[in-house]
């Protein structure tokens, strides 16, 4: 409920800041050129992004991870998820994986890196969480969010040309005051903000969600745990200044002592089924 709330709210003041961007801009025309403008950064996004994300990473068959294919169809019945999702691979020491929009369906992407790395448990812990953000609707929920940011930069960059060749015109009409301004000149940074923090309350629904499907939070936090610990050895700065309060507000991930004890204190419905094996 806390995470659901959350999404709402942040998902409320997203929109409103693309809203009184625009009406700065355009009056009450702000909400059709809103939509519209959605709507085609939408489109563009399913046909551009796939080929963004998957590059360097190829789709595996079913004979090449038998047992991978069967751990991912496993969790996404349990999910309620009846379409076969895809499964790439990237040849990449990353320890990574993660959910990615197709336009027309999902995948998964996983990397040689999370393969090597993770134990059964901790690695069904990961598909788990990427499933899950794939149940939960948070790539179409992602995609909205980025449509909203991109009309906000947009207005704001109409301010600025405003501001260069109209400004005395509109002080004099009144039509737009310094506090106009000023919003509009902060709103791009807001969004932001508030599209990172929409990505960091998601990823707490998917660790719920994860915990749910497999019955062993254990699992998924052991992996967060390995995961950063692994980082730390590879980019020590980067991951203690994410960690602390300065790096806070622009993560697209919660901390990882905060998903863990999350996930330490979740009592999921089901039990964990047991491990599995990759080879």
């Amino acid at each position: 409920m806390k995470n659901t709330l959350s999404t709402v709210l942040i998902g409320l003041a997203l929109a409103g800041v693309a809203l009184l961007t625009g009406w700065q801009l355009l009056g009450s025309w702000a909400l059709v050129a809103i939509a519209g403008f959605a709507g085609i950064i939408g489109l563009s996004v399913a046909q551009t992004r796939p080929h963004l994300v998957l590059r360097g990473a190829r789709e595996l068959r079913y004979f090449e991870a038998s047992a991978l294919f069967d751990t991912v169809d496993r969790l996404a019945r349990r999910a309620g998820i009846t379409r076969e999702i895809p499964i790439y691979y990237a040849r990449s020491p990353a320890i990574n994986a993660a959910a990615m929009d197709l336009g027309d369906r999902a995948a998964i992407v996983v990397t040689d890196g999370v393969l090597s790395s993770l134990g059964d448990r901790e690695f069904e812990g990961v598909l788990a969480h990427e499933i899950a953000h794939i149940r939960n609707k948070d790539l179409s929920m992602f995609r909205i969010a980025t449509a909203l940011r991109h009309a906000t930069q947009l207005f704001a960059r109409g301010a600025i040309f405003l501001l260069i060749f109209a400004l005395p015109v509109l002080l004099i009409r009144g039509t737009l005051g310094g506090g106009g301004f000023l919003f509009l000149l902060v709103a791009p940074l807001l969004s932001w903000l508030l599209q990172l923090a929409l990505m960091r309350t998601r990823e707490f629904a998917a660790d719920a969600t994860a915990a749910e499907l497999t019955g062993d939070p254990a699992g998924l936090a052991s992996a967060l745990l390995r995961i950063e610990a692994l980082q730390q050895r590879s980019f020590p700065w980067v991951v203690r200044y994410s960690e602390g309060d300065a790096g806070s507000l622009f993560r697209t991930h919660p901390s990882t002592s905060e998903r863990v004890t999350r996930l330490r204190q979740s009592r999921p419905r089901t039990r964990y089924s047991g491990s599995m094996s990759l080879t």
